[in-house]
């Protein structure tokens, strides 16, 4: 199994907690940096295979697009912790929402970015949002 290469963009603390959690218990699964900013994000880049970044109203950021047509593989996970949705992303042209980010359905969501299956998936718990009212 070959390790899914992750990339966060510009993380808040209660999203390196649930991506710290995911990747302890899973071991196909790799943060390779940290970007602060959007150039930053577009250099570092090249080197992952998800790019993980928090967004909101559920809206796909501008980034996405510029990430995807700059690095055609690479799967974005845009999550909405307000709103409870992550946005699964890649250059096919569309977005599969995701109705939340717990810890285990982020993993689902990377490995779907990762792999180009862009399934519905199924979240009833929202860690991100827990963590932060904690």
């Amino acid at each position: 199994m070959s390790t899914i290469r992750i990339l966060l963009a510009d993380p808040t603390p209660a999203l390196e907690l649930v991506v710290s959690s995911a990747v302890a218990r899973h071991p196909d699964l790799a943060v390779v940096g940290r970007a602060t900013g959007n150039v930053q994000l577009l250099l570092q880049a090249a080197q992952a295979d998800v790019v993980l970044l928090e967004t909101e109203g559920a809206a796909l950021p501008a980034i996405a697009e510029s990430l995807t047509d700059e690095y055609p593989h690479i799967g974005v996970v845009a999550i909405d912790a307000a709103s409870h949705l992550a946005i699964v992303y890649q250059l096919r042209g569309h977005a599969e929402r995701v109705s939340g980010s717990d810890a285990e359905q982020l993993v689902a969501a990377i490995r779907s970015a990762a792999s180009g299956d862009l399934p519905l998936i199924d979240i009833s718990e929202n860690e991100l949002s827990r963590r932060d009212h904690e």
